[in-house]
């Protein structure tokens, strides 16, 4: 009889345990998702039809992919389709404010300027950045653009002075002898003897911001500092590659790739 009891006891405490954790995978994968685009619709907000566990990281994936093989038009300055043809194509769609998922966390996109405007200069902390996977804070660190709150306050003062206008100013002719620093370079090369020089102003560019970066707010270059750049790109690309993925929490840095 005691044993029996001690069964009973144990099989009520494992399902006082097992429910709730069930309830919570539910609420995660199904009614969260089901109840907030209802919400949405109610207040004339829709988007792409949520999927279980991946949202639509799937479709995402999809255009992207799409997008790097077509040709931009070199007399158009519009790039968004190339860059983020989800967001087009849902923004036509759908209009100019969209609800879609990433994993199982809902994103707003917002194209109206003044409603972005108003969102982001409020003082009441309703607009509070998301978590960020492991993988974006190794690259940019846990600093200002991810926290919240009293850390972003001390953060921010602590970062205050040193972008005041007297210092942007200092930083200016720095950023100049770069940039004329890049146009010898440039004038080197077309005196090798080449009567045309062809110049990847993609490449190009990066360097030269990276150069920037290192001389005006590290008194270096990017001369002395490209091992440390040349790993950071490889770090931005696995970021950026992570971005499409399903991020399980719990689980650093594993990614479920659907």
């Amino acid at each position: 009889m005691e044993l029996l009891s001690t069964i009973n006891l144990l099989a009520l405490a494992l399902v006082l345990l097992v429910v709730p954790k069930i309830y919570g995978v539910c609420w995660i994968l199904f009614w969260r998702p089901l109840m907030l685009s209802r919400r949405f619709k109610k207040q004339g907000i829709s988007g792409p039809k949520y999927r279980i566990l991946h949202g639509n990281l799937r479709e995402v994936r999809k255009m992207k992919k799409e997008a790097k093989l077509s040709v931009l038009d070199p007399n158009s300055n519009d790039i968004v389709p190339r860059v983020l043809p989800h967001l087009d194509q849902w923004i036509s769609q759908y209009g100019e404010t969209v609800l879609y998922w990433q994993g199982t966390a809902p994103r707003l996109c917002i194209s109206d300027h003044e409603l972005a405007k108003q969102i982001l200069s409020n003082k009441f902390g309703f607009f509070a950045k998301s978590k960020t996977k492991p993988e974006i804070l190794k690259l940019a660190g846990n600093g200002l653009i991810f926290v919240n709150d009293l850390v972003w306050v001390r953060h921010r003062r602590i970062l205050n002075p040193a972008f005041s206008m007297d210092k942007i100013k200092i930083m200016n002719q720095l950023m100049v002898d770069c940039t004329l620093r890049m146009f010898e370079e440039w004038k080197k090369q077309r005196n090798g003897g080449e009567s045309e020089q062809v110049i990847m102003m993609n490449r190009e560019y990066k360097r030269l911001t990276a150069d920037i970066i290192a001389t005006a707010a590290f008194g270096s270059s990017y001369a002395e500092g490209i091992e440390v750049f040349r790993s950071q790109k490889k770090l931005q690309k696995c970021c950026a590659a992570s971005l499409t993925d399903v991020y399980i929490p719990g689980v650093q840095c594993t990614f479920l790739r659907l």
